[in-house]
């Protein structure tokens, strides 16, 4: 099975049973989220470097959207009418495209014909500015969920879907990316900030570096960290992917060699429990 991971110099291909690294596509800066659909595969790039001032309001950044087959073959590059700033997560829902742009505040929406614009927030001063950093996104099949970093105390915020109405906000980890649960009702993320994983419920797992990047499968989940550096250092650092059972007892960990933070992976063909909308439940399956 091939682990697919963005890192802030490429698109990678991975072996996960051999560790050997293919790359897919460089040359666009920064790779961040990865979404699958049925047809095709979404990878969003920065066109800008891991050095990129994220703060800088004045920034000229604009984001795109490779779309691969599921050979791996680059098949055209989408770009939105406006710019796709910082674009972390992204996710495929409801025949829709959801790509968090962290430095306004918002979350794109392409539907393959459209682009549109969605602010979680409700605080019209919070458009165009990076106050929540929202990083990550969530479906169920009923509810979407939204990571809002905070540059603190991280929060999740679920929405009613489709009519996006705020429910509620559960505070959970710190300065934290992704989010998914193992269907118990308790969800994790990345406590990034602080090395590990961390859940609602108050479970903790060290991980060590800064992890960000999940697949959770029926048996194995695999959480990317990558080393700490400063801003302009990061795009030279060396990341792993550290795997565990479903006890959280390490099982292997491989090593990527200077292709900058890990940022995102998934794994296709393969149940995730971070994309349960995508994939039927393995426990049905046995049914």
């Amino acid at each position: 099975m091939q682990l697919l991971v963005t890192t802030s110099k490429s698109f990678l291909a991975i072996d996960s049973e051999t560790a050997k690294e293919k790359i897919i596509h460089t040359g666009k800066g920064l790779y961040f989220g990865i979404a699958l659909a049925d047809d095709c595969i979404f990878v969003g790039a920065r066109n800008s470097d891991d050095c990129f001032d994220y703060l800088g309001r004045q920034s000229s950044e604009r984001g795109e959207i490779l779309v691969f087959d599921y050979q791996l073959q680059l098949q055209k590059i989408i770009q939105a009418p406006f710019a796709l700033r910082d674009i972390h997560q992204i996710l495929w829902f409801d025949n829709k495209l959801w790509v968090t742009c962290s430095l306004d505040n918002l979350v794109a929406i392409y539907d393959r014909n459209s682009w549109e614009k969605w602010y979680p927030s409700e605080d019209i001063s919070a458009r165009g500015e990076d106050i929540n950093h929202f990083n990550s996104l969530f479906y169920d099949g009923k509810q979407l969920y939204v990571l809002a970093h905070n540059f603190g105390a991280s929060e999740i915020w679920r929405f009613n879907y489709p009519s996006l109405e705020l429910i509620d906000k559960t505070k959970i980890g710190y300065q934290g990316h992704n989010i998914w649960t193992y269907g118990d009702g308790d969800f994790f993320t990345c406590n990034s900030l602080n090395g590990s994983v961390a859940s609602v419920q108050g479970k903790h797992i060290e991980i060590g570096g800064f992890p960000r990047g999940v697949v959770a499968t029926a048996d194995k989940t695999y959480i990317g960290t990558s080393d700490i550096a400063e801003r302009s250092e990061r795009s030279e650092v060396s990341s792993k992917i550290i795997v565990f059972d479903m006890n959280w007892q390490r099982l292997a960990e491989f090593r990527i060699e200077a292709q900058g933070q890990l940022l995102d992976m998934r794994l296709p063909g393969v149940w995730d429990y971070c994309l349960p909308s995508l994939r039927p439940d393995p426990e049905k399956q046995k049914n």
